[in-house]
């Protein structure tokens, strides 16, 4: 009887080469986009900070979360100037949310608004993230409240979360089904309160 030496057969070693290689490519893949998203979010504005980072949607990629902080912060959530997503996917990075003076972006259009004030003062939003058991029961969703000049949250804040069938965030009603987000605009139109006395709010 032949006994075991304690070390496998030489013909296993020829079978997981290959697994070793894709998970190579993986680590290298996943390395550069990881690269690439640093480089965007630097790009993307000065003093942009990475909060956190990783599947923070629940399909496999890799999202990192960059933010401008304000002096003044409160007991719960944050107050930003800025919020930066970039989304790591394939090799490659893009940024998939920019919430700045004029109001959420995605890469289609403006989430969340129906007009630019021109004349309005931008004082910044107070930020709050949650695990919302919508598609994945680690998905993570954001709010979004404007602040007013007192640095205090004021009026309806958005609720935004990643729509998986177009592949973008999207405003969505929490009272609503998980389903029915609200489609952003490409070209919100523009009003100067400090001019008009009564545009709409």
């Amino acid at each position: 009887m032949q006994r075991w030496n304690g070390c496998f057969p030489n013909i296993l070693i020829p079978m997981n080469r290959p697994l070793l290689g894709l998970l190579a490519l993986a680590a290298s893949l996943s390395a550069a986009a990881s690269a690439q998203c640093v480089a965007a979010i630097q790009k993307a504005g000065s003093n942009l900070k990475i909060l956190r980072s990783g599947d923070l949607i629940g399909d496999g990629s890799r999202e990192y979360v960059a933010v401008r902080m304000l002096t003044k912060q409160p007991k719960q959530g944050m107050y930003v100037s800025r919020l930066v997503i970039a989304r790591a996917q394939h090799g490659s990075c893009s940024i998939v949310l920019d919430a700045g003076k004029n109001g959420p972006q995605n890469p289609v259009g403006y989430v969340g608004i129906e007009f630019i004030d021109d004349g309005g003062g931008f004082y910044g939003y107070s930020v709050e993230f949650s695990s919302h058991d919508r598609d994945h029961k680690d998905k993570e969703d954001l709010y979004l409240t404007w602040l007013n000049p007192d640095h205090e949250p004021e009026g309806m804040g958005l609720a935004i979360g990643w729509n998986k069938k177009v592949g973008r965030y999207q405003e969505y009603q929490e009272e609503s089904s998980p389903e029915m987000f609200k489609t952003e605009l490409a070209n919100p139109r523009h009003i100067n309160s400090r001019l008009c006395g009564k545009c709409p709010k």
